[in-house]
């Protein structure tokens, strides 16, 4: 770590070979002037060695448990099924590797806490990499709500949907690695909602449609109800066209966007008067690890702590326990 410092550089090493990792997580480090990938690893040394060619990486290893013993490694991106984000967060936090999770950071509060825990005892930084938040137009929907543009927020709508291709094999569809709709991409619908309400749900109602094969929740919609009788809904899905939008409603005036991930475009309507206003397009993933890198370096605070985390995973516990119920659940 003393190195890493010296050097303005953070070392990381990516615990698997997962398609997120591979696609977004490694080519953002090339864009990072402060992260450097020098490790992978998977369960199988076949499949390490050739994703590090393929991925120009220098060092593979046929095991996690390797790849956390390597010195030079500062942090670890951890991609893994959501049932292994627990096993191997604590894992790497005793090897004093700080981790950079894949959302949702565990599947329910409990996990996430003993995550926190370790964390804490360890002295590394646990980060959920909810990346939407670093597209700029966010920054502008919070500028809006902040500043009373808006009025008062009393609706927010975030919807996530994709079409699952394989739900024999694919990780995001099989019941026991914790897969599922919900899981997988409406944590992002929640965790949007609850950022831009400012606060957590009070109780939420929900319905589901479950996946007659895998057994796993293929579409999910929910309310949400906050303080003050403010409303918000999610719906997301493993069966259908992909989408992403948001929707933040207020009395005075409302902002949407069509993919609040990527887009650069964001209509505002204020006070009858309706505008579109556009973005630079940005590299969310590199931006996330510059920024985990700059805090772990330079001491700074995270943008989202995991005690957030926690708070999400427990409106997403809500949530399923409300579908598979058919009350309403307080959170």
């Amino acid at each position: 770590r003393g190195i890493s410092r010296m050097s303005g550089i953070l070392n990381y090493g990516v615990i698997s070979t997962a398609s997120i990792a591979r696609s977004q997580h490694i080519p953002a480090a090339s864009e990072s002037e402060n992260s450097r990938i020098v490790a992978i690893s998977s369960r199988d040394s076949e499949t390490a060695r050739g994703a590090a060619a393929d991925l120009g990486i220098d060092t593979a290893y046929g095991s996690y448990d390797e790849l956390l013993t390597d010195y030079r490694i500062d942090a670890i991106i951890n991609p893994l099924p959501n049932s292994l984000h627990e096993e191997w967060s604590i894992r790497a936090a005793e090897a004093g590797k700080h981790i950079l999770c894949e959302k949702p950071l565990a599947p329910t509060p409990d996990e996430c806490q003993r995550m926190i825990d370790a964390a804490h005892a360890n002295d590394v930084l646990l980060y959920e990499g909810f990346t939407q938040h670093f597209n700029p137009l966010m920054s502008d929907i919070h500028s809006l709500i902040d500043d009373g543009s808006l009025g008062e927020v009393n609706y927010v709508r975030s919807e996530l949907t994709y079409t699952l291709a394989n739900w024999e094999t694919d990780v995001r569809g099989l019941k026991d690695l914790d897969g599922g709709a919900l899981l997988d991409a409406g944590c992002y619908a929640v965790n949007n909602v609850r950022t831009l309400m400012g606060s957590e749900p009070l109780e939420v109602a929900a319905q589901q449609r479950v996946h007659a094969g895998n057994q796993v929740d293929a579409l999910f919609t929910g309310t949400l109800k906050f303080s003050d009788d403010r409303l918000a809904y999610i719906c997301t899905g493993m069966q259908q066209p992909f989408r992403c939008m948001l929707e933040v409603v207020g009395t005075n005036g409302l902002v949407r966007t069509e993919n609040f991930f990527t887009a650069t475009e964001l209509t505002v309507t204020v006070a009858g008067e309706t505008s579109v206003r556009t973005y630079d397009s940005v590299n969310r993933f590199a931006l996330q690890m510059t920024h985990f890198s700059d805090c772990v370096l330079n001491g700074k605070s995270l943008r989202k702590s995991a005690e957030d985390g926690k708070a999400n995973a427990a409106t997403l516990v809500a949530l399923k326990q409300s579908a598979q119920t058919g009350r309403v659940v307080a959170v």
